[in-house]
């Protein structure tokens, strides 16, 4: 399993960036030397921040397998953010901006699943929806050319409300600039490539950290997961593309695949199922998630990824809002539903081992107190009143 998140990182990122006529080399091979940096980067940073947050006592760096995996997954995130600013950053730039995000994440982790305790397994919150908002956020700083020009990259930007006038003049400058991000057959070919690699090995890369029982329910709510989402993400492609058209213009003649949807949303149902695909959400759970994240992805292929760019000039190029910061979202949400609804007669003896907060029933008692609590306290209440 970590030789699949390995060939994830490397093959799956690396290709799936490809997509852009002008820029596949540096897609490959900026990808392939940040990896590298960050995986040995977040070793270290990784353990620092878990032993300084009380989570683990102070020790040297420990080289098993689960450190290379965590690793891996630390530069599965710098690679999410990567794609939001891909051709716009110099190499220095990119080393730079990973190194940085390489700590936060590491103090991110530590305070959710450290100290809240927060499951996780498949990194829907930690890595994919971290990594998509870093990313956009060094997006939005950096602007694209004319933006930074223009003093539109700043805090002042001008929002759908600006004068018509400055409205038009900047479409016309996002309109050349997209020109820059267009594709080919060749380089769409090639950016398959990368869909095709993540898609089979993603329930290794939820799975990889997971142990007996809990990995095979992993692997299974991926697998039903990704199926659910491919079949969504082709269904509401062509659907929504030619809703947007009728609207657009009228014209109804549009209701075709698109290639962007088909190389990234068809991957969301991996993304959103992440945080409970070792929870006991049946099969159908897995499903449901994956056709919703199928939709949620599309969505903001063809709604929300032109309203952002239009309204605060954010220009995402490999649309990671929409692959893993949505779907990211939704799976945390998801998670949590899993969790609320989560007791010792689904999981048995193995609770403590997939809710480690709940071991001895420690954060079960407390819960429980509390609500009892409330209820006495309200019951009292109405009591008096009465």
């Amino acid at each position: 399993m970590f030789q699949d998140v390995h060939v994830m990182i490397f093959v799956g990122f690396g290709f799936l960036m490809t997509f852009l006529k002008k820029y596949g080399y540096s897609s490959v091979g900026l990808n392939f030397v940040v990896s590298a940096l960050v995986i040995q980067w977040s070793i270290l940073s990784n353990s620092f921040w878990h032993q300084a947050f009380g989570n683990a006592a102070w020790h040297k760096v420990e080289l098993v397998i689960e450190t290379l995996i965590t690793a891996d997954f630390a530069a599965g995130a710098v690679l999410i953010t990567f794609g939001a600013v891909l051709g716009k950053v110099t190499p220095a730039q990119l080393m730079i901006i990973a190194l940085i995000e390489v700590s936060v994440y590491g103090i991110n982790e530590s305070i959710g699943a450290g100290k809240f305790g927060a499951v996780d397994m498949g990194g829907s919150i930690f890595v994919h929806t971290f990594g998509a908002y870093f990313g956009l956020a060094c997006s939005l700083g950096l602007g694209l050319a004319f933006t930074r020009n223009d003093s539109i990259g700043d805090l002042s930007k001008p929002t759908l409300c600006c004068a018509t006038a400055r409205r038009s003049e900047i479409d016309k400058k996002m309109e050349d600039a997209n020109k820059e991000n267009e594709a080919t057959k060749t380089s769409d070919m090639m950016a398959m490539i990368g869909t095709l690699f993540l898609w089979m090995f993603w329930p290794s890369f939820n799975g990889a950290l997971a142990t007996e029982s809990q990995q095979h329910r992993v692997v299974i709510n991926t697998l039903l997961s990704l199926c659910a989402c491919c079949v969504s993400a082709f269904m509401f492609s062509a659907l929504l593309r030619g809703l947007a058209q009728q609207i657009s213009n009228g014209d109804s003649s549009h209701y075709k695949f698109d290639m962007v949807d088909i190389q990234n949303a068809t991957l969301a149902g991996g993304v959103a199922v992440g945080s409970s695909a070792d929870l006991v959400i049946e099969p159908w759970g897995a499903i449901v998630i994956g056709i919703i994240a199928g939709f949620v992805s599309v969505a903001g292929y063809v709604f929300v990824q032109p309203f952002l760019q239009r309204a605060i000039g954010l220009h995402d190029t490999c649309g990671v809002h929409n692959l893993h910061g949505m779907p990211g979202i939704l799976g945390g949400i998801a998670g949590m539903i899993s969790a609320m609804t989560a007791g010792e007669e689904k999981y048995g003896q193995s609770i403590s081992t997939v809710f480690p907060k709940r071991a001895n029933g420690r954060r079960y008692v407390r819960a429980r107190c509390t609500l009892r609590t409330i209820y006495l306290y309200t019951n009292s209440q109405s009591n008096c009143l009465e």
